[in-house]
């Protein structure tokens, strides 16, 4: 799978631009500021509607304007994709070689992307959201119906906490219905990382030459382990909901479900938010993400795009030699936004391209 056409127009502070690249590695460099995450950032809205800088969409219209519109031409093994994407006063509109697609999944699986950021450090350091966005996009990637699995949860969520800022005499409906729209969203995120589990470790070894043994799971701190053993998720996760009615009525939420989930990494029986250094921390986020793209082409048959965002900015001499060892392996295509074009080392070759970032505007080398 590769980006062949990136046409942009208001999106930040990128010039309006008409893109064709050809190199499986692009590499975009400039100083701090000239707009290479906005160009990142403008793919990857264009892949899945969402930014992975801010949860704001009018935060990428750019200044004094109205709104933004993003096109991408994608090559995959079917032969080539269109996909636009435009936001103006509020509203969101897409399209799937020119019609508006039928369900979401079916505009989200055209372009699937992985990014690594500096952002990515809070897995590392223990950050819950970021965790579960983590196994969420793994879990789309083996099974796209997830984000349906995520908004039947959030709505009915949403509904259960009215219901309790309410004090309506139909709470326990709301619990039953609560307890069953999470099972199955907890149940895939589990699922799911069992089995992304070993290519995470593997790729933690490879790029630090440590000898820790790295084990992630998922955890559901709002249950007893031993309830949720005896009776199945869904029963211990009703349960919880029933006995906490009366504290959750005055607090008017719940604090139990699967938005309160957590990705838990340990080196050595240690958690690494709390006893992992830097680096390992570091390499942790990057060893999750590589492994996210391996587990995406493994689901879908195809590579997604790697973004990588400043990567210098948080890896050290050596792991940037194996990020760049990785990159040079891959057959997908990576786009490398960084400020100098010889920051991750690669072998070079054809099939590598440069460009530079200057006040917005894109400049091929």
């Amino acid at each position: 799978m590769r980006i062949r056409r990136l046409r942009v127009a208001g999106f930040r502070n990128l010039e309006s631009l008409d893109l064709e690249p050809e190199a499986r590695v692009c590499v975009v460099h400039g100083a701090n500021g000239q707009g290479k995450t906005n160009l990142l950032e403008a793919i990857r809205f264009a892949s899945c509607l969402q930014s992975f800088r801010t949860r704001q969409t009018s935060d990428l219209v750019q200044f004094g304007g109205s709104g933004f519109f993003v096109q991408v031409g994608v090559e995959d093994p079917n032969g080539l994709r269109d996909l636009r994407a435009s936001w103006r006063a509020g509203t969101r509109t897409v399209a799937v070689d020119g019609t508006r697609p039928a369900t979401i999944q079916e505009y989200l699986s055209v372009l699937p992307t992985v990014v690594f950021s500096p952002a990515d450090a809070g897995l590392g350091h223990g950050d819950r959201e970021a965790g579960r966005r983590y196994v969420d996009g793994a879990s789309f990637f083996h099974d796209p119906l997830h984000v349906s699995r995520i908004r039947r949860y959030r709505q009915t969520l949403r509904q259960l906490n009215a219901a309790l800022r309410g004090n309506t005499a139909d709470l326990p409906a709301w619990e039953q219905r609560m307890a069953e729209a999470a099972d199955p969203v907890h149940q895939a995120r589990a699922r799911t990382l069992r089995q992304i589990a070993p290519t995470v470790k593997s790729l933690y070894r490879a790029i630090s030459g440590d000898r820790e043994e790295l084990a992630l799971s998922l955890e559901a701190p709002y249950l007893e382990e031993d309830e949720r053993g005896a009776l199945g998720y869904r029963e211990a996760l009703l349960r919880v909901l029933r006995a906490r009615r009366d504290e959750d009525r005055r607090r008017g939420f719940t604090g139990a479900g699967p938005h309160r989930d957590r990705l838990v990494l340990r080196l050595d029986g240690r958690p690494l938010e709390r006893h992992g250094s830097q680096g390992q921390r570091r390499t942790v986020g990057l060893a999750l993400k590589l492994a996210l793209l391996e587990w995406g082409c493994t689901n879908l048959g195809q590579p997604p795009v790697l973004l990588l965002d400043d990567p210098g900015s948080e890896l050290d001499p050596q792991r940037l030699a194996a990020l760049g060892s990785f990159v040079d392996r891959w057959h997908g295509q990576v786009w490398i936004a960084t400020t100098g074009p010889d920051v991750v080392p690669l072998a070079g070759g054809r099939d590598v391209a440069f460009y530079r970032m200057e006040k917005g505007a894109v400049h091929a080398r």
